[in-house]
Order: structure tokens, then C-alpha cells, then sequence
């Protein structure tokens, strides 16, 4: 059978144990739309994966999640996370290209802070405050907490409160500066200390998203202990921020093309077949053995397949 057939197999089998029609299918990829997936792979598509794209582009997302509770992505979906996995991607020499237009742009986002803090005395030329801290990203904003004295500690700092609407008007300037850096820094988010005489420092922070400690593979050495990689071409998605997918660079344990789970609350980074071949024969075998596991619809699927 090819991979379309048993993944229509698949289809057929869970939904008419429903008792429903199965959800619809987008009309296949042309060839020239899997460039863009490939650019960020870096490598050819698997063969089977164009395969079942060349039949189906995904799902309608109107529709009830078409395998076993998880989504099927369409290639624009796929585009989208793999562009997300390359953001966590850090240069290995980093600097800052062009420090002048950084300089002028991080004075935009102080300038910002500066006229939401409290005016002081004497026509406002001596501040309220002695000290703000504050972060923000490309989309994200902590405090910023206003510090009176030069002795006011942690516990006894305030937080000054700003509209939504004001973050929207210096959030173009935040991103401005994210996209101007990114192929020479490529930091996840800036940290401000602003004094009233107005010195200030600026630290380019990353997101600890990537620490192997915090992962585990099955089997041992298969898959490697990241959060997210470029290399895993999700197919799947449980709408949640994980997936099952492809995984194009394996530990060294493992097997190019073995289908794995992965994602933002997958921890334990699993094997689930050596190929997706394999992973289609593993899901149709249990969808016909009069006992499924996989219909258990009170359990995630990701667990359920985990089991097989």
C-alpha cells in the first residue's frame, strides 16, 4: 500500500468507528509549493512526505481533527512552525552589526518608558523615581517597576501600569530592533535598568528553552534533547504546541526519518516508528486489531501511541 493509501485507511477506520463522516481534506500541493519547506530544512522533502501532500494539503479547519484527535497541518502551518523552530536558533559569533541604528532605536523604546513614568517636583525637572526596570520583545512585556529611592528594595518597588493600546504604538520599534539584530544576535528579549539621570543598561536575553536537562529520549540517544529543531517536520498537531512529525537529524542513537513526538509539554521525546511508512503500519495494525488502543479517547494520542 502507498502512504496515501493507508493514511485514507487510517481515515476510514477511526471516523466509521465514530459513526461520522471523516473531516475534508485541502486539495493537494503542487511541487513548486514545498521550496519554501525546504529552504528551511535545508534539504530535500522525504519522499513520502511529498507524497501525501501532493494528495492532501492538510485539513479544513472547520472540521473535526482528522488524526486521532491531532490536527493534520497543511504546509502553510508547517512553514510557520519550522520558522518559529529557526527562531531559537542562536548565531555562534554574536554581535551587534549596526550599533548606531541599534542605539537609536533602543532611545525610541527608553523614550517610550520615560513619558509613562510619574513627574516629579519642580515643573517635572527632578523625577518621581530613581530607578525602572523593565523587559520587553516581540510581543511580550515585563513591568516595568519604578524604584523611588536608591534604597527601595525588590519587595517595596512599584509597577507602573500602561494601556495596551500604548504597548501597541513601541511595539513596532521592539521589533524593528528584533529583526535588525537577528541574523548577528538573534536575542529572545531585552532587559532595561533606567536611572533618573538617565544612564541605563541593556542586557539581550535568550529563552532557556533548549536545555537538554530538561528532556529525555526513548530510545536512549534516538532523538535529541531539544525543545524545538528545524530538522522536525511536524505533520501532526494536537493544538497545544506539540506535535507528531518527521525528525531529519537525529541523536546519535537514532534513524533519519523516524517519526517522534515533540513539542512544548513533551518532555520525554519519543520514537514512535522508524519511518513514516512504519508509523502508518504501527497506527492501521492497532486501528484493526478489534481492540484498539487509539480509540481510548479519554487519553491524548501522544500517550496512546507511545504504548503501541
Amino acid at each position: 500500500m502507498s502512504i496515501v493509501q493507508k493514511f485514507q485507511q487510517a481515515l476510514e477506520l477511526q471516523f466509521s468507528a465514530k459513526g461520522v463522516n471523516a473531516p475534508r481534506l485541502n486539495s493537494g500541493a503542487s511541487l513548486d509549493a514545498f521550496s519554501a519547506i525546504e529552504s528551511l530544512i535545508q534539504e530535500p522533502l522525504p519522499l513520502a512526505f511529498k507524497e501525501l501532500y501532493e494528495f492532501a494539503d492538510g485539513q479544513s479547519a472547520e472540521d473535526e481533527p482528522a488524526f486521532l484527535g491531532d490536527g493534520f497541518m497543511s504546509l502553510q502551518q508547517i512553514t510557520q512552525q519550522l520558522q518559529f523552530s529557526w527562531s531559537l536558533v542562536k548565531p555562534t559569533n554574536r554581535q551587534i552589526s549596526d550599533p548606531e541604528r541599534s542605539e537609536q532605536l533602543i532611545r525610541a523604546i527608553i523614550a517610550f518608558y520615560t513619558s509613562k513614568a510619574p513627574k516629579g517636583k519642580l515643573f517635572g525637572l527632578k523625577k518621581a523615581w530613581y530607578k525602572m526596570e523593565f523587559s520587553c520583545g516581540d510581543g511580550s512585556f515585563g513591568g516595568p517597576y519604578l524604584y523611588e529611592t536608591e534604597t527601595t528594595s525588590s519587595k517595596e518597588r512599584t509597577i507602573l501600569k500602561i494601556d495596551f493600546t500604548d504597548y501597541q504604538k513601541i511595539t513596532p520599534t521592539i521589533q524593528a530592533l528584533k529583526k535588525l539584530e537577528e541574523s548577528s544576535f538573534n536575542w529572545d528579549e531585552l532587559e532595561f535598568v533606567l536611572f533618573e539621570n538617565g544612564h541605563y543598561t541593556v542586557e539581550r536575553k535568550d529563552y532557556n528553552l533548549n536545555d537538554p536537562g530538561n528532556f529525555s529520549s526513548v530510545p536512549e540517544g534516538a532523538v535529541k534533547r531539544i525543545y524545538f529543531h528545524y530538522k522536525w517536520l511536524p505533520l501532526f498537531e494536537d493544538f497545544g504546541g506539540n506535535y507528531i512529525g518527521i525528525d531529519l537529524d537525529p541523536d546519535t542513537a537514532g534513524q533519519k526519518g523516524q517519526v517522534i513526538v515533540f513539542g512544548r509539554d513533551e518532555e520525554v521525546l519519543t520514537v514512535l516508528a522508524p519511518s513514516l511508512d512504519a508509523f502508518f503500519d504501527k497506527v492501521l495494525a492497532d486501528l484493526n486489531s478489534g481492540s484498539s488502543v487509539l480509540l481510548q479517547s479519554e487519553r491524548h494520542v501522544h500517550d496512546l501511541l507511545r504504548k503501541l
